[in-house]
């Protein structure tokens, strides 16, 4: 039983990598995935790949980073389920769809979110599930999901989002 232990320990140690006091399973060279996340490695590179389908933005260049906390506050950032900033995403696992709203930072920048609360984003974040909110500096409103989205046909859906 002890040989089954130490083959387990050697074969964690070989396919993650430790950054700062985290343990991390390396997915590909760009995604890794905390240990003891809601996620494990295939559903984080599939919600990379729906991310990038969704943007139009290719998000191989930067570190992603599924974190096992329901937040980021070990990152000093206790109000976020994601956070971009150099070179890194890092994503709440349990909120794994937010990658979408991430992925805008990727390719655009504008940590203003200008322009962020146009129907089209918020078709976006609404059909990929994006939690959280944000606060879209030019139209100066602030936009959030909610679980009580109701279509025109008085169909009601688990995600939706409104602009204040």
């Amino acid at each position: 039983m002890r040989n089954v232990s130490a083959i387990l320990a050697v074969a964690l140690v070989a396919c993650g990598r430790t950054e700062g006091t985290e343990q991390l399973l390396t997915c590909n060279p760009s995604v890794s995935v905390e240990v003891g996340a809601v996620v494990d490695c295939p559903p984080a590179l599939a919600y990379v790949t729906r991310a990038e389908r969704a943007t139009g933005i290719d998000l191989s260049q930067v570190q992603i980073v599924f974190e096992a906390e329901d937040d980021l506050a070990e990152l000093g950032h206790p109000e976020f389920i994601g956070f971009t900033g150099d070179g890194k995403v890092h994503v709440a696992a349990k909120y794994s769809g937010t990658l979408v709203h991430e992925a805008y930072h990727v390719g655009y920048g504008q940590p203003d979110h200008c322009g962020w609360s146009s129907p089209a984003r918020l078709m976006v974040f609404e059909e990929n599930l994006v939690w959280g909110s944000f606060d879209d500096a030019c139209a100066h409103v602030r936009c959030s999901n909610t679980t009580d989205f109701t279509d025109a046909r008085g169909q009601v859906w688990g995600l939706g989002w409104k602009c204040d």
